[in-house]
């Protein structure tokens, strides 16, 4: 990903900044992160996540790996 606030674009209308050029992309990403951090819920689980990480509780990708294998009985993936 490129960093997306250097390729803005500021438009100006009497050397006065009337508007600003973003990628689509960008756009939607901030759009998305203003749902997120506009549900309260979503923030909550973020928060324990974050808090859940900070413990070592966090879960890699070979753990879930054996633990789905260990399901399935196959033994791989």
């Amino acid at each position: 990903m490129t960093d997306h606030l250097s390729d803005a674009t500021s438009l100006n209308v009497h050397g006065e900044p009337a508007a600003v050029l973003v990628a689509v992309e960008y756009l939607e990403s901030l759009e998305e992160t203003i749902a997120v951090l506009s549900d309260s819920e979503a923030v909550a689980r973020l928060i324990a996540s974050d808090a859940e990480i900070a413990r070592g509780e966090a879960v890699t990708v070979d753990d879930l790996a054996t633990a789905m294998a260990n399901r399935s009985g196959d033994g791989g993936i």
